[in-house]
């Protein structure tokens, strides 16, 4: 019984270990966000978006999992596996009425950065295909008309940068 559990607290502490070591030789960079992740930083984050009460809650939330996800396929994995697209549009759907438009701008200027993982370029790559996918889902299922229309508006600037 015991050992079992040992063994399988040791491999897990190797993975960590492994990863950390990995990140590592990626620059200090990596390892901070390979540090965070471990550490529940997205889930927080991500709970931080689902509760957002105000404009400047949810771009601040965005913004710090957009430094997450940028360049890290295993954060990226994690965002999806924690719902994190599903609550960033439920963000967007609950606040769409209570806020200008410069804060819908300000959040699409976030997705579109996060959808071509930091490469905001002509001729730039979509390199998160979940984050591209939300916004597909986002324009066919929003119970809002003018977000649907800012989502495809969102698609349209992806596909004329990476064109």
């Amino acid at each position: 019984g015991d050992t079992g559990s040992d063994a399988g607290s040791m491999t897990r502490g190797r993975d960590r270990s492994d990863t950390i070591e990995s990140a590592a030789s990626d620059g200090p960079e990596s390892l901070m966000v390979e540090y965070m992740r471990l550490q529940g930083a997205l889930e927080g984050l991500v709970e931080m978006l689902s509760q957002a009460a105000s404009e400047v809650e949810g771009v601040e939330a965005l913004e710090a999992i957009r430094r997450l996800l940028l360049r890290n396929l295993r954060t990226q994995a994690d965002f999806q596996e924690h719902n994190g697209y599903r609550q960033v549009m439920m963000l967007l759907d609950r606040q769409y009425l209570d806020h200008q438009h410069h804060y819908h701008d300000n959040v699409f200027t976030v997705l579109l950065s996060i959808v071509l993982d930091g490469d905001v370029k002509q001729g730039a790559r979509t390199h998160n295909s979940d984050a591209l996918r939300m916004l597909f889902l986002m324009a066919r299922e929003s119970n809002r008309p003018e977000l649907a229309v800012r989502s495809l508006q969102c698609i349209a600037d992806l596909l004329s940068l990476t064109a």
